[in-house]
């Protein structure tokens, strides 16, 4: 499972310098596991030209048309069932795990 964090997230403090450092040691836990990819998106990389929010995409094996794509907002979320919005964000998932904005 491939995770995309903005680099913010590492620098934002958020309670204690002792909550900070579980939860960076949290991070690196769950790096260390063969299942899950961890990646920072750099400050360096600029405003990426496909994000404009957060979003996950819940997949299924082997079942490409019961894939959803949501979208969490401050006090909401909502679930894109469309294959064509899927696939957008799909898309978008890839794009921020292999392109470089600004080149």
């Amino acid at each position: 499972m491939p995770a995309v964090l903005d680099e913010s997230v590492l620098c934002r403090v958020v309670g204690s310098r002792e909550v900070m450092r579980e939860q960076l040691e949290h991070m690196t836990d769950l790096g260390a596991q063969s299942h899950i990819t961890l990646q920072v998106l750099p400050h360096g990389a600029g405003a990426h030209p496909r994000v404009s929010g957060r979003f996950s995409l819940l997949e299924v094996a082997d079942a490409t048309d019961a894939s959803v794509a949501y979208l969490e907002r401050f006090n909401s979320g909502l679930y894109l069932e469309k294959r064509s919005d899927v696939r957008r964000y799909g898309a978008t998932a890839t794009c921020m795990r292999t392109c470089r904005p600004g080149r």
